[in-house]
């Protein structure tokens, strides 16, 4: 499907970013728009899906500005800070970007 260039709407800002071109971010990108409420934890953000979207290539830490997505609940974890120790074996789909 190639790199998906998408927007992440909050209430006062648009964050663009691009999926990357994997199976899950593929079956993330089918199931768009998402309605996600948000959580903070640390320095980062995450909110449920409701959505199975598999698992593939685990990784062991998310860079700033990375988007993971995990299936231990369905959740997507937006990451802030530096290099983040994962806990849930989040699979990488999304980097945020600016033009």
């Amino acid at each position: 499907m190639g790199n998906i260039r998408i927007e992440l709407i909050f209430q006062d800002f648009v964050c663009k970013a691009e999926l990357f071109d994997t199976n899950i971010a593929n079956r993330f990108a089918d199931n768009l728009p998402y309605n996600v409420p948000l959580t903070c934890w640390g320095n980062e953000l995450y909110g449920p899906i409701h959505k199975n979207l598999g698992t593939e290539n685990p990784v062991q830490y998310i860079p700033k500005g990375g988007i993971a997505y995990t299936n231990q609940g369905g959740y997507v974890c937006i990451f802030f800070h530096r290099l983040t120790k994962c806990s849930n074996g989040e699979s990488l789909i999304i980097r945020a970007f600016e033009d």
